[in-house]
């Protein structure tokens, strides 16, 4: 695993780290050009002695003032649902407004240890009514959630531009123990970006840069699933460069 200097923020709530057995696997995704739409798996466990009925309630009132004015009590009650809006806010801005990057490979040769930084462009807003939870479906023990997220004509812009012609297409590959939960989860969501870049450096260039930087956008939702005891993520990205430096 790479060692990373990360970004200090999340758009992650803090008491959502409290919820660890989440299991945000895209079922399946549907991208059109007015809206984008996926689904959520999460353990019926997970948010006991909440049920299906509460999932509607929040999912009515879930925004900035109303998550602002839930007490500790409330947060570590409701924070397992949460999760579940915030895992797909995250993943719907990557998909819509991308990613800022600037990433230092590791060097044996010049003593250069692995560095990378990521951050969002820009982030659906809480609460935002274009984000809404439009059906929940259960399988055995599982409850299915699927999100819609309804684009503005700037959005489906900013969308368009992802496929020029200067973007590399890439996929990375990230995973980490179950015990980590949802800490872990969010850390290979970055990891599995990184070396969607890595591996796209590595097959293009003979000599590794020493530093680039640029925007990535995640091509489809990323996939989290469970496989053997760890959270194994699969991330598809656009790549723009703006800067690729190599050694002297």
């Amino acid at each position: 695993m790479f060692s990373h200097n990360r970004l200090s923020s999340h758009i992650f709530v803090g008491f959502i780290f409290f919820y660890l057995i989440l299991i945000p696997a895209s079922a399946w995704v549907r991208i059109t050009p007015d809206y984008i739409q996926l689904s959520v798996w999460v353990h019926d466990e997970t948010i006991a002695p909440l049920s299906e009925t509460d999932i509607w309630w929040l999912s009515h009132r879930y925004g900035e003032e109303f998550i602002q004015a839930l007490t500790a009590q409330e947060q570590r009650h409701l924070g397992a649902i949460i999760n579940l809006f915030e895992e797909t806010r995250w993943i719907f801005s990557g998909m819509i407004y991308g990613f800022w990057f600037e990433y230092t490979p590791a060097s044996f040769a010049y003593d250069v240890i692995d560095e990378f930084q990521l951050g969002h462009n820009g982030l659906i807003a809480i609460g935002d009514p274009n984000l809404r939870l439009e059906s929940i479906a259960t399988a055995g023990s599982w409850l299915e959630l699927t999100f819609r997220y309804s684009l503005s004509e700037n959005q489906q812009k900013r969308r368009n531009l992802q496929y020029t012609s200067g973007v590399k297409r890439s996929t990375g590959f990230a995973e980490t123990p179950l015990r980590d939960g949802i800490i872990g989860r969010i850390l290979i969501l970055e990891d599995s970006i990184q070396n969607a870049m890595y591996n796209y450096l590595k097959k293009v260039y003979i000599s590794r840069p020493s530093f680039v930087k640029g925007e990535v956008f995640l091509q489809y939702p990323s996939r989290i699933i469970l496989n053997e005891g760890s959270w194994r993520v699969r991330s598809d990205v656009y790549i723009k460069f703006f800067q690729i430096e190599f050694p002297d």
